[in-house]
């Protein structure tokens, strides 16, 4: 990547999921390849109980994965494998 120091990439999110464990296991495949990535928690929505694949992350949130834009195409090919395979 060819940014100045002054300049962040635009972070885009290629996972979403309801617990912390699925982010580092994307994290551990996504580093594998140099990829950098941030996870990141995200704020509870409503006060029910997590429901995972509705988008609604109850009382302890949910998390998501993020990279930069010009590399997210490559990362969702390299984590579909391991989505599926969950």
């Amino acid at each position: 990547m060819t940014n100045s120091s002054s300049e962040k990439p635009k972070l885009v999110e290629i996972y979403r999921g309801s617990n912390r464990m699925e982010a580092e296991v994307i994290k551990s495949v996504l580093d594998s390849f140099e990829i950098p990535c941030v996870i990141q928690q995200v704020a509870s929505q409503t006060g029910t109980p997590s429901v995972t694949g509705t988008g609604t992350y109850g009382l302890g949130g949910g998390v998501r994965v993020l990279v930069a834009e010009s590399s997210a195409d490559q990362a969702r090919e390299l984590i579909k494998g391991e989505i599926d395979n969950a």
